[in-house]
């Protein structure tokens, strides 16, 4: 498979908000496409901008997604970064965090 076929699969809608910038991720996020997520939070923590992600469209995720927002959620709380995880989140990612605990993370 591709680059161009692996990026068809995942997507991320960005959007400004009042405070915050919206990612709204679509797709798969697995492994081949996680550093592209991995920069656009890098870049977006570095400026300081708050992020809200939604994972409301995302059709799957795998351990490298997973891995990745509890490294930024864990980033974002020891650097007082604002990144807020919208716990309105497809059915089938839903029940992956939920499989891993992260639910109790994410949304305490």
């Amino acid at each position: 498979m591709g680059e161009a076929e692996e990026d068809a699969q995942f997507g991320i809608e960005e959007t400004a908000e009042a405070n915050a910038v919206r990612l709204v991720l679509t797709g798969e996020l697995d492994l081949a496409v996680a550093e592209k997520l991995r920069a656009r939070l890098e870049t977006l923590a570095d400026a300081g901008t708050a992020v809200t992600l939604d994972l409301s469209m995302l059709d799957f995720i795998d351990s490298s997604g997973l891995n990745l927002l509890i490294t930024y959620h864990r980033y974002a709380a020891r650097e007082g970064w604002n990144l807020h995880i919208n716990p309105r989140i497809s059915g089938e990612v839903e029940r992956v965090i939920k499989l891993a605990g992260l639910d109790k993370l994410f949304w305490p």
